[in-house]
């Protein structure tokens, strides 16, 4: 299992236009700073619509980045849903040994190709029961935190509890508690 202490670290995050992937991306990055970090966060769009795909990448590393460009192979790979790797081949997208994190209701019907660390949780189930639908991006924060450990869940409960509601405190607390690790196929 590959870890992720004190190297550089490359995301993307894949979801749909209203989801909050480019905030998720953000976040991310400020509770990376928190710890200290040096980080890096962008979207990738085109016209912007709600619904449309959109790719948000991070960066972390523990000394300055210098890379510019958009991140071709990730080594953790984030899938508000998982219809999009009918559009985002994960393979094509994560590094081998890399990490996928989906949310999806039927894991069991999903498949990313082998070599991969793969995380899911039902995100949509959550963001339900809390009532909360654009916490979408909070639930699957907390999952990549517990699946990477890139960025401790503290760091980003301050940084989502200074900007965010206590429900999307929830949210994270939910993704992070309710992600399970899978054997990809």
């Amino acid at each position: 299992m590959k870890t992720f202490t004190d190297e550089h670290i490359e995301f993307i995050f894949l979801g749909r236009g209203g989801q909050g992937v480019v905030t998720a991306s953000r976040v991310l990055a400020e509770a990376a700073l928190l710890e200290n970090k040096y980080v890096q966060s962008f979207p990738e769009f085109g016209p912007e619509r709600s619904g449309a795909p959109v790719k948000a990448y991070a960066r972390i590393a523990p000394a300055p980045i210098e890379i510019r460009a958009p991140v071709e192979k990730a080594d953790i790979s984030v899938f508000f849903e998982s219809r999009l790797t009918q559009v985002f081949k994960p393979g094509d997208i994560t590094q081998p040994n890399g990490v996928v994190v989906m949310s999806c209701r039927e894991p069991s019907k999903i498949s990313v190709g082998d070599g991969f660390q793969v995380f899911t949780l039902d995100a949509q189930e959550i963001i339900t029961f809390l009532k909360r639908p654009l916490a979408l991006n909070m639930v699957m924060l907390g999952a990549v935190a517990f699946a990477t450990k890139v960025v401790s869940l503290d760091s980003l409960k301050t940084v989502v509890g200074k900007k965010f509601s206590p429900i999307d405190l929830q949210a994270l607390e939910q993704g992070y508690v309710k992600v399970v690790k899978h054997e990809s196929a």
